[in-house]
């Protein structure tokens, strides 16, 4: 991907798991609604429910290039184009009694981000626990929204009454072999290096919402595992195809000029790299929509070109 992209944005989250406030360099986000819960799974074929999220002509014969040309998707849209770039493919099991309206996908780029790689179409990542990391890649908060959520913790929010999230961390080391499946990516030693020989990706973060109207949290959450199976919270993981439109991965200057002065109700280039690409506070990177993908993206992406 554009590494000025990534450079450019300033995450406005730390999570308090002795990871470094510096290590989240890089951040936008996109909310996909839940289109689906089925047994579909292109990349582990697995049988247990899955929602699925983004490019809704998944199927267990899709490919990169077939999830590329498709362009439906329910992930939000880019106001200024009324499309969304992100046709990438994602899904996760089900976790029983705890339904799921919608999941937030982050892309962040922590460490040296002269380092990062750009994701070739059709990489598959499959996130899950791992032990022997300095993180840990399955966590939990709770909050009604991501803006308002309590410190993350590293097991499911037994006793939160309010809406509560689940959290996935893709792995971000490739090992450069050509082949893109998940077998082939592996999580580095701390979310900032790889071994020798394995080139270090964008970071993926899934954050799946539960509403949780009932007010319980199922205790013990408990995830699909098979048909009519049902495992600990320990089982949970996530799936990540990329297939993102170029649009994605690039500057573009949708209004042709080269530039973004006052644009959109009177923000200057300045104005807005104060505003999302500085570091902020929590609410402002969750609740202020022009540092979303459905409000402030394509003039972000070509702001930061010019500003660098």
């Amino acid at each position: 991907m554009n590494r000025l992209f990534w450079a450019g944005f300033v995450a406005a989250i730390v999570l308090l798991f002795a990871i470094p406030e510096d290590a989240w360099a890089g951040s936008i986000r996109f909310s996909c609604n839940v289109y689906a819960t089925n047994q579909v799974d292109p990349i582990a074929f697995s049988l247990h429910q899955h929602r699925q999220i983004g490019n809704t002509s998944t199927s267990n014969t899709s490919t990169g290039d077939s999830l590329f040309n498709n362009k439906s998707t329910s992930c939000e849209k880019v106001v200024a184009t009324n499309t969304s770039p992100l046709t990438s493919a994602s899904w996760f099991p089900a976790e029983q009694n705890e339904p799921v309206p919608n999941a937030i996908l982050y892309y962040r780029a922590p460490g040296n981000q002269a380092l990062v790689e750009n994701f070739t179409r059709g990489q598959q990542l499959l996130g899950k626990l791992t032990p022997g990391n300095s993180y840990q890649e399955v966590w939990y908060d709770c909050g009604s929204s991501p803006g308002n959520a309590q410190p993350a913790q590293y097991r499911p929010p037994y006793g939160c009454t309010s809406g509560f999230s689940t959290h996935v961390m893709m792995p971000r080391c490739y090992d450069n072999s050509g082949v893109l499946t998940e077998e082939h990516t592996i999580y580095g030693p701390n979310r900032v290096i790889c071994p020798a020989g394995y080139s270090l990706m964008p970071e993926v973060d899934i954050l799946i919402r539960h509403l949780n109207s009932d007010h319980v949290v199922a205790n013990p959450l408990l995830v699909s595992a098979g048909t009519n199976t049902w495992e600990d919270w320990t089982h949970m993981h996530a799936d990540y195809f990329f297939a993102a439109q170029d649009e994605f991965n690039s500057a573009v200057d949708f209004n042709g000029n080269g530039r973004i002065d006052h644009t959109n109700g009177g923000y200057s280039e300045r104005s807005l790299m104060d505003l999302c690409l500085r570091q902020a506070p929590d609410a402002l990177e969750f609740n202020n929509a022009r540092c979303r993908a459905g409000g402030l993206l394509p003039w972000q992406v070509q702001a930061i070109n010019n500003y660098y």
